[in-house]
């Protein structure tokens, strides 16, 4: 019996004999097909994706830190991605280029805040990072802010992080907080 060229589908033809058991072969191969091409589709329908919440408990002036995420709310969405929430990383599963996208909920100082800067590296290397300077005394809405960087190509296993600093005087009268996206775009 002959094979298809994809996905090796035996089938009947009429140059042999055909019998019951080379339908139950033809059923057995269309169906294990199947299985091949919703995994497909799935993975096209669900491309690497995480947006999550994410904040620093008391960063210290002028130190930079690694936001962390707690506990991911149901509001908040990963898919494809490898999150330690602890560690505040995104492990890359899907090599590709990705987007990292970052909103600064407007952090505020006992005193002043003179810059707060949200920062995404990749393995540790800074690659994008957008600086948001502050008024005297310091208002929600100067030093909120939202930006979209590409970032990759990214190899699987690259580590993704976003990292908060700020200048000023006194402390942060709450965890500095930030909305982080990272969306896979394309393949490399």
């Amino acid at each position: 019996m002959p094979d298809t060229p994809n996905f090796s589908i035996t089938y009947p033809c009429m140059d042999a004999a055909i019998n019951c058991n080379d339908f139950a072969e033809l059923a057995t191969d269309v169906e294990s097909a199947f299985v091949v091409v919703d995994a497909e589709a799935a993975a096209t329908l669900n491309l690497p994706y995480a947006r999550i919440g994410a904040a620093q408990a008391n960063p210290a002036f002028g130190v930079e830190a690694i936001m962390t995420y707690g506990v991911i709310p149901a509001s908040d969405y990963v898919n494809g991605i490898t999150v330690n929430s602890g560690a505040g990383t995104m492990t890359i599963v899907t090599p590709g280029v990705y987007q990292a996208s970052a909103q600064n909920l407007g952090n505020q100082s006992t005193l002043t805040i003179t810059s707060q800067r949200l920062a995404v590296y990749v393995n540790g290397v800074l690659q994008v990072a957008r600086k948001y300077r502050g008024t005297n005394p310091a208002t929600d809405f100067v030093l909120s802010g939202t930006y979209t960087a590409n970032i990759g190509p990214l190899a699987a296993g690259d580590v993704v992080t976003f990292r908060y600093l700020w200048t000023g005087t006194g402390a942060l009268s709450s965890p500095a907080g930030a909305s982080v996206v990272l969306s896979f775009l394309t393949t490399p």
